[in-house]
């Protein structure tokens, strides 16, 4: 999206994890890059620089994005403690129309990322006034100068809201047992994947549990613990959410050579001043560089979901894995043979539709594969049932070619 210069998409792309994209993109130690596969042919994506890059401009646009609101559901949560955790927390309630009131002991919120140790040539004041301003026009209430046991009590804060979550790293309300909670090591104690403490409603994160030196740590934190109180207020039983991810491992080098034949070759790009960040054409630049190696559904795979029900593992069969590659159509479509599991719904829908020569079963035995007959091309064989195809394939075999120029978003 970005590469393709729709910011306002790439925007709302990134807060559906990140609802601070402006504050970490200047102290994230960007842990998602050690993964980039780009590493492993000369440099990984600036992921961290060009999320900042695109917060930047959404707060610069005059009009940032605010995403869509659900109804008012009558139900409050309260927060205690205003940092990335507990700020995380309250955004990803209010999308779900549940109200927030979130306290915390200092006149302003922000809590670490405000009152740390943190270089204001890094991270300066303005950022995080203009950013936690934006969240705060969601319907969350904030509460400043507000220090549990002393302007309010914790007991008094249960009895007026429907949940609450502690997500302060404030250590003294630990050595005082404000929250007559049970603890460990000074630090609230949890039912794991849920963030359940032992008072029934009353939810902890962040800080509260556990030393969270990265603040992208934290607002993950914040966002697991928004979920799980939102199965509470629902009264739904915690279930800790369990994907399943089907792991390529190492690629070889052809494979490498494959993927970023559809890339930019280029160097990694750089912004021109210390603590400075990509100016546009830099950005779309180093946006180009995306191998797109990850799988086009991964959101919407039915056979995932299905492995994820039933418990599927990678690893409790051995097998050779199926080499990486691609075939494009013109619609764009993008078909990856090692994905197909010969479940026959593309020769099916393209049948159906008329189209020849179609798709067919090529090839016998474990040899079998769905492909094109005749010496085709994938788009002479699919031409205008292409959507249907991908619509059906219950996997990422078939699926819409997202790289830059294709007109198609990220799946």
């Amino acid at each position: 999206l970005i590469a393709a210069g729709d910011d306002r998409a790439a925007i709302e792309v990134v807060q559906r994890d990140i609802p601070l994209p402006a504050i970490l993109g200047r102290i994230c130690p960007a842990p998602c890059e050690k993964v980039c596969r780009r590493g492993k042919i000369d440099q990984p994506v600036a992921i961290c620089l060009l999320k900042r890059f695109v917060a930047d401009r959404d707060l610069d646009s005059g009009e940032p994005f605010m995403p869509i609101v659900r109804s008012n559901r009558s139900k409050t949560v309260a927060i205690v403690g205003a940092g990335p955790c507990g700020l995380s927390a309250a955004y990803y309630l209010a999308c779900e129309g549940i109200g927030c009131v979130v306290y915390d002991e200092h006149a302003h919120p922000g809590g670490a990322v405000r009152y740390g140790p943190i270089d204001r040539d890094v991270l300066p004041f303005e950022i995080v006034d203009r950013e936690i301003r934006l969240l705060l026009r969601h319907p969350i209430t904030f509460c400043s100068q507000q220090r549990i046991g002393k302007d309010v009590g914790f007991d008094q804060i249960c009895r007026q809201h429907d949940a609450v979550l502690v997500a302060t790293g404030d250590p003294a309300l630990y050595d005082k047992n404000e929250f007559s909670l049970d603890t460990k090591n000074d630090k609230i104690s949890v039912v794991r994947n849920t963030f359940a403490t032992s008072r029934k409603g009353v939810f902890a994160a962040g800080g509260a549990i556990g030393s969270r030196r990265w603040a992208v740590r934290a607002v993950a934190d914040g966002k697991e613990a928004a979920r799980s109180i939102m199965m509470y207020l629902e009264g739904k039983p915690f279930v800790a959410e369990k994907s399943f991810y089907s792991r390529m491992g190492t690629l070889c080098q052809e494979e490498y050579q494959t993927l970023l034949a559809a890339a930019d070759a280029g160097p990694r790009h750089e912004p021109g001043a210390p603590h400075a960040g990509f100016a546009d054409t830099a950005a779309r630049d180093e946006a180009r560089r995306c191998l797109h190696c990850d799988c086009g559904k991964a959101d919407h795979c039915r056979l995932r979901d299905l492995a994820a029900q039933l418990g599927a593992r990678q690893s409790q069969w051995q097998g050779r894995r199926k080499t990486m590659r691609f075939d494009f159509a013109e619609e764009p479509i993008v078909y990856e043979p090692g994905k197909c599991i010969q479940c026959g719904l593309c020769i099916q829908t393209a049948r159906q539709a008329g189209q020849r020569p179609g798709l067919a079963f090529v090839g016998r035995g474990f040899a079998m594969a769905v492909g094109v007959p005749f010496e085709k091309t994938l788009a002479e064989a699919i031409a205008g049932a292409g959507a249907e195809c991908v619509a059906n394939c219950p996997t990422g075999a078939l699926a819409f070619d997202d790289r830059p120029g294709t007109g198609n978003p990220p799946q």
